[in-house]
């Protein structure tokens, strides 16, 4: 059996693995259902909770009644499940459709790397360092409803982009983002690529505002029904909740020194980059360390550290202009984030990266395949090297 041949079967071993641990863990988790309790809400013609969740972190309460803060659109989408399955006499979980569109976005970043011109092998690779090999192993697995939002944040993003890749129809990437904006706010930033690239085009005025307007209309849209969605639930339209939700002790304080404030960067950028695990103690008091040695931190894990592959940014030679504008609008949605009081908890990686993780990822494959061609053996290594480290670590989650 040659070389090939021998990869090939260990690549179906390995991601049949990996797919059933997917499974597992989304069936076994039913905790923290919140989208699907409001979408069990929304059915009945509420906007309020009206069966409670166990857990009243992050809700408002307005006027004796529950809200989610959060946007509605991941509700939405659970709403025709949520909606059969009560007929059966049970909840429709987050975690039946989660493992569905982790698969999804496993499915788009290869394809992404096939449009970009690399093999169906290297596509494979590159899908599973991002979907394995990166902090979206973390929400992917756990279907707790804040990581639910981001797996179809990022679902929306990279379906974005594949529009962009076939068609270019704006209008469809218009609504694309406005249904990201629907889910999180921050990383509808992510439009700015495609206002990036519509410029730079050589189309006339005309052609460039028609599309344009094409683009931006339906998040305009999007924008104004979460408007009136904040108006029907607070009683103006300004009000997102997250001034007056329920938080932990550290969020509470860190909220005091300003929802968003130059005081909260330190931290962010420290979280978001270089934070390591913790180290685990065989009798809590010496520093003689006991297996698993390291476990996950759950304030989150550097970027690096997760994914180290990504390294390969600062050591690229040729960046054409798509590239640096993909890497202009990933710091673009890293800005805010830096400046938000809320770096996240009880979170793998961190989630707020993923806001923008996704044009990092398509930036890493286009300045790789500009600069090296495809997939090196050593390049490989790395991105399987990311696998072993997440899942090592994921696997310490509950530790």
């Amino acid at each position: 059996m040659d070389f090939r041949a021998k990869e090939s079967r260990l690549l179906i071993i390995f991601g049949t693995f990996l797919l059933l641990t997917l499974l597992g863990y989304n069936l076994s988790i039913a905790s923290e259902q919140q989208y699907s309790l409001l979408a069990k809400s929304f059915l009945s013609g509420a906007l309020h909770f009206t069966d409670l969740p166990q857990n009243l972190g992050d809700t408002v309460l307005v006027n004796e009644k529950y809200y989610w803060p959060n946007p509605p659109f991941p509700a939405v989408v659970l709403l025709p499940f949520v909606f059969f399955s009560s007929f059966l006499g049970f909840l429709f979980l987050q975690g039946y459709l989660q493992p569905f569109m982790a698969i999804g976005v496993f499915w788009a970043v290869l394809t992404i790397a096939r449009k970009l011109g690399y093999s169906v092998r290297d596509g494979v690779y590159w899908a599973a360092g991002f979907v394995f090999g990166s902090s979206f192993l973390g929400v992917a697995m756990i279907p707790w409803s804040w990581y639910f939002a981001h797996v179809l944040t990022v679902l929306l993003l990279f379906l974005a982009y594949l529009e962009y890749l076939n068609k270019k129809r704006y209008s469809l990437i218009g609504v694309y983002f406005s249904l990201v904006f629907l889910t999180r706010f921050s990383a509808t930033l992510g439009v700015l690529f495609f206002v990036f690239e519509l410029l730079r085009t050589k189309e006339s005025r005309f052609e460039k505002f028609r599309n344009l307007a094409r683009l931006l209309t339906p998040l305009v849209f999007g924008i104004l029904a979460s408007l009136l969605y904040n108006k029907l639930r607070f009683g103006v339209t300004g009000d997102l909740g997250y001034l007056h939700n329920f938080l932990a002790e550290a969020h509470e304080r860190a909220r005091e020194y300003g929802v968003f404030s130059i005081a909260h960067v330190p931290g962010n950028i420290y979280y978001m980059f270089l934070n390591s695990p913790d180290i685990v103690l065989r009798d809590g008091v010496s520093k003689v360390l006991s297996f698993p040695y390291i476990k996950a931190d759950h304030w989150g894990m550097g970027l690096f550290l997760l994914s180290p592959y990504y390294l390969y940014l600062f050591v690229a030679r040729k960046y054409n202009r798509q590239n640096v504008n993909l890497l202009i609008t990933a710091f673009s949605i890293m800005i805010p984030i830096f400046f938000y009081f809320g770096i996240g908890w009880v979170q793998y990686g961190s989630r707020y990266s993923l806001d923008f993780l996704p044009w990092l990822h398509i930036a890493l494959m286009a300045i790789y395949k500009e600069n090296s061609g495809k997939l090196s053996t050593r390049f490989t290594a790395l991105l399987v090297l990311g696998v072993i480290i997440n899942i090592y670590l994921l696997s310490t989650f509950w530790l």
